[in-house]
């Protein structure tokens, strides 16, 4: 399962069967898998990557995506809503969506 926060970059991941030795030694289910560039609002899940579509305070717009299979973060998009390369689209993020969205993969 993995975890990201509207307000965070951080990707986490949540193992409930398996525990990740930590720096301090200790046993946790949570492991951090890195971040992405921009804060994390809307993520979905798709196949074996992790999209997440943003918008910052300035209207630039941000499609970064992780590969699951891969670990690695790449940021696929940007542009700016008044910009003709947005082709129409104006924000990707919702104001009023906050909270963490667990994105799970069988």
């Amino acid at each position: 399962m993995f975890l990201s926060g509207t307000y965070s970059r951080e990707l986490v991941r949540f193992s409930p069967k398996f525990g990740v030795a930590d720096v301090d030694g200790q046993t946790s289910r949570f492991e951090s898998l890195g971040y992405f560039l921009h804060n994390t609002s809307n993520t979905c899940l798709v196949h074996d990557t992790i999209y997440s579509f943003s918008t910052d305070e300035d209207n630039n717009m941000y499609v970064e995506a992780y590969s699951v299979t891969e670990g690695v973060f790449r940021v696929l998009w940007n542009g700016h809503a008044d910009a003709q390369s947005s082709n129409g689209v104006t924000d990707f993020s919702p104001k009023h969506s906050i909270g963490c969205f667990p994105l799970i993969k069988y």
